[in-house]
């Protein structure tokens, strides 16, 4: 599905978002035929048949396309003011392909880099058109069936003609804008004591982040986070209300107008906490 609000100001961007083939009809969004069954192990086909539509017919009606399932929260405000910024506006002035969200290490290789899935990730036009231009090499595997499409997505661009690796989106302090949690689990997360024989973590999530290190309690996250994942259907609305109706002063950083939403500590500190 691609959305955008005509209210909003530039950058433009579109949001393409996994549906099952049964909501279909209840959201009105366009149905993409794929190669292989409708199920999770075949996300990564899906995923190439939704952006070989995406750049078929909405290429140059965007200047961004952004990626998330249904369980992902979004702070529009925060991505368009961080798509204009300086750095990434002037890269994409001179046609350079952008392939932004949060980056991972996999397992331990740093020249294996790729954006998660879960978080969301970002194109601008450059990237699309190089992504659907290698769907059908050998080096994007074209016909495998997997649920690893962020994995895969990076593949294709690492091993394609621009060999292009995810961009650092972590702000000038340091801290991540894509969160691949709940604000409140980032907030509670701390690493465990426990280690393998080889010195590393026992939890992926330590390991994924190992070369840059991961933010501790409020730390966890930037002022201008773009993206939370795991965000339930009560959640949702939740979030919305503190970043969005809360006035100037509020737990939000006040109102309606402005270039963006500061993710401050205060509305941190409200997030529900997990069992």
């Amino acid at each position: 599905m691609c959305s955008v609000s005509s209210e909003m100001s530039p950058p433009h961007f579109c949001h393409i978002s996994e549906i099952k083939s049964k909501q279909i009809y209840k959201t009105g969004a366009v149905g993409v035929p794929h190669e292989g069954p409708e199920e999770y192990n075949n996300i990564w086909q899906k995923t190439r048949a939704n952006w070989r539509y995406v750049y078929e017919y909405y290429r140059d009606e965007f200047d961004y396309f952004h990626f998330g399932g249904d369980d992902l929260f979004v702070l529009v405000p925060n991505l368009k003011a961080y798509l204009a910024s300086g750095p990434i506006k002037a890269r994409n002035d001179r046609g350079e392909p952008l392939y932004l969200g949060r980056r991972f290490d996999n397992q331990g290789n740093k020249t294996n880099l790729f954006n998660f899935g879960g978080s969301g990730y970002t194109f601008n036009r450059k990237s699309l058109a190089l992504l659907y231009d290698s769907f059908d090499e050998p080096f994007c595997r074209p016909h495998l069936r997997a649920p690893f499409e962020d994995v895969m997505v990076a593949e294709c661009f690492r091993n394609g003609p621009a060999h292009l690796l995810p961009t650092d989106t972590r702000d000038k302090t340091g801290a991540e804008r894509f969160h691949p949690f709940t604000p409140g689990q980032h907030l509670t997360w701390r690493p465990p004591r426990k280690r393998k024989a080889n010195g590393q973590s026992v939890d992926w999530y330590e390991n994924y982040n190992a070369p840059w290190g991961v933010g501790l309690g409020v730390d966890c996250c930037s002022e201008h986070s773009v993206s939370f994942h795991y965000v339930k259907p009560n959640l949702m609305p939740h979030v919305s209300a503190l970043l969005f109706d809360c006035r100037e002063g509020g737990a939000g950083g006040g109102g309606r107008g402005g270039k963006g939403r500061r993710f401050g500590r205060q509305m941190l500190m409200t997030m529900p906490v997990p069992p």
